[in-house]
């Protein structure tokens, strides 16, 4: 653990004011600024909380570095880092007389030291810094305009009609949800949407989310869910283009005439081979 005062440079946005702090958290007072750290070690992820305590009676700029061997993984706000974090750690105020609370988790196995997991920078006032009153900027944007997604009326309902596959001898089939696929294929098609859903689950999840995923799942570490939803998403991809190609041919196909010709064809063998008494009481 490192903290000692810098020049001003930089700056962030508050967080939220500190929670009670661990008992097992490593704590070093050292006046003006109090930090308490704890980690915590959950299947190739390292969950990291820092708290800050100011005894100062003016707001301060502080900046929160991670020092373990791995990215960070900040708190995400409509898919992108929340105020104040990038790479490396977080900039923010330090409130006067007050608290300073944050978490981020690092995918870096073991249980590393506390002591060890973060360097913390006073960067000087908050008031020193023209940013702190300055508009938002391009990720507060961002953040404003909600999550992508197309308007309610776009998507499909379960109830929509579903397109008929056509032959040249009229329809072949109707997609319903009434013909079940093959229990080999239901059974895959299954389990592969259980990961997916796991996957959104963790998709912009906190640190704390992400640990409730991941403790539901005692078979799944955090470096294998991208490789694995990686594996599902390129089966899936080969899959539907060689249904579709399925598809395509089954509906070009037109074998209903050829059919008929055959069976009317040998209906009239079978009946010039049967014995003439056969075909008079026939």
């Amino acid at each position: 653990m490192r903290i000692h005062p810098q020049p001003a440079d930089a700056t962030g946005p508050a967080a939220e004011p500190p929670a009670s702090v661990p008992p097992d958290a490593v704590s070093i007072d050292r006046s003006p600024v109090g930090v308490d750290v704890t980690t915590s070690a959950l299947r190739g992820l390292t969950l990291v909380r820092v708290e800050l305590r100011s005894d100062i009676d003016e707001a301060l700029r502080v900046r929160v570095s991670n020092r373990l061997d791995g990215p960070v993984l900040p708190p995400r706000d409509e898919g992108i880092p929340a105020a104040g974090w990038d790479a490396a750690g977080f900039t923010g105020r330090l409130p006067a007389a007050g608290g300073l609370g944050i978490g981020y988790a690092c995918p870096v196995t073991g249980a590393p030291a506390a002591d060890a997991a973060v360097s913390v920078d006073l960067l000087g006032s908050a008031s020193e810094s023209p940013e702190t009153t300055g508009g938002a900027g391009v990720a507060d944007a961002i953040r404003d305009l909600g999550r992508a997604a197309p308007p309610v009326d776009a998507v499909p309902t379960p109830d929509a009609a579903s397109p008929s596959v056509s032959g040249a001898n009229g329809p072949l089939s109707k997609r319903t949800d009434e013909t079940p696929p093959p229990q080999p294929v239901s059974a895959w098609l299954t389990a592969v949407e259980s990961r997916i859903e796991r996957a959104e689950r963790l998709t912009d999840a906190t640190a704390s989310e992400a640990a409730v995923v991941l403790e539901s799942d005692a078979n799944e570490v955090l470096p294998e869910v991208s490789g694995t939803l990686a594996a599902d998403l390129a089966a899936l991809r080969t899959t539907a283009d060689r249904i579709q190609r399925l598809a395509d041919r089954a509906a070009a196909a037109d074998p209903g005439p050829v059919a008929d010709a055959l069976r009317t064809a040998a209906a009239a063998l079978d009946t010039e081979s049967r014995p003439e008494t056969e075909r008079r009481s026939g």
